[in-house]
């Protein structure tokens, strides 16, 4: 629909005190032009040392191309109609620039479309290599233009954010059971569960804040390596919890071990259904298999 509605090329400079510094501009590759970037972007994959690399460079669906041989591409894997985009470089390992094409584009909006190329986007990049538009750097690049533009940052309500814990709490969840399942129906060994059962893409995604709330995961110590046949209550056992990414420990083994730290509110049980709790409901539920 972009394509065959927007303009094909929209590049802009931007000159500067007489010299021309900046440049950008949404130059998208012609639909006609897209069966022979993809081609090249499988022959890119066949000389590329790691499979994980070549997997992405073979599924992606480019829609700017670089005169340095980078690419934006959607990562067309993603069974979603608002895919994430993708940054391929040439020379160096890939990133996800924007969780979807309709955040790309705001965001890019609000960094008046800089020119794509990874040295201009970098300074307006988070620590997770993701494109960010409420930075000081991005503030800076707008005052360029006009200082009076000010960014406004929306707020999510209280329902929104408790929305968004519980979706991400049952993303990782929906990561464990699968592994339980692949694995003889036992629960991993906790000391290094987010690294060894989670996905590329939830690990991503919780290393995301939810509005001002950075959250952290713990699992219960207490089930690594039990079979799940062996767990006597499960509706009622402990296998997950949130908390405050202060809280350093990836097990905990009862809530003592959260002592001088804000209670959880949110756990999910053995049985993989995830509750918001008040203390004495927390208090109620079970931390051993018998």
């Amino acid at each position: 629909q972009l394509w065959l509605t927007a303009s094909r090329h929209c590049a802009c400079h931007y000159v500067l005190d007489g010299e021309e510094t900046l440049y950008g501009g949404a130059n998208f590759l012609d639909a006609l032009e897209l069966p022979q970037h993809i081609l090249d972007c499988r022959r890119w994959a066949e000389g590329l040392e790691f499979e994980k690399d070549a997997a992405i460079w073979n599924r992606v669906l480019p829609f700017i191309a670089m005169n340095n041989g980078d690419y934006l591409a959607l990562d067309a894997i993603e069974n979603s109609d608002d895919s994430p985009v993708i940054y391929l470089a040439h020379d160096d390992e890939f990133f996800v620039l924007a969780p979807s094409f309709t955040s790309f584009l705001q965001t890019w909006e609000m960094l008046c479309y800089i020119g794509p190329e990874s040295w201009k986007l970098e300074p307006f990049l988070d620590d997770n290599k993701t494109l960010a538009s409420s930075t000081r750097s991005a503030q800076q690049l707008r005052d360029l233009f006009d200082p009076d533009i000010e960014i406004v940052v929306p707020t999510l309500s209280s329902a929104q954010i408790k929305e968004k814990r519980l979706s991400r709490i049952k993303q990782i969840t929906t990561d464990v059971v699968m592994w339980i399942f692949d694995h003889d129906e036992t629960f991993p060994n906790v000391e290094n569960w987010r690294e060894t059962v989670l996905n590329k893409h939830t690990k991503r995604e919780i290393a995301r804040p939810i509005g001002d709330q950075n959250l952290g995961y713990v699992a219960n110590a207490n089930l690594s390596g039990v079979k799940f046949s062996d767990i006597r209550q499960p509706e009622r056992t402990i296998a997950l919890i949130e908390t405050a990414s202060t809280f350093a420990a990836s097990s905990v083994q009862s809530l003592e071990d959260f002592a001088d730290v804000e209670l959880p509110t949110l756990v999910v049980c053995a049985d993989s259904r995830a509750h918001f709790v008040d203390e004495a409901t927390l208090r109620s539920l079970k931390w051993t298999i018998d």
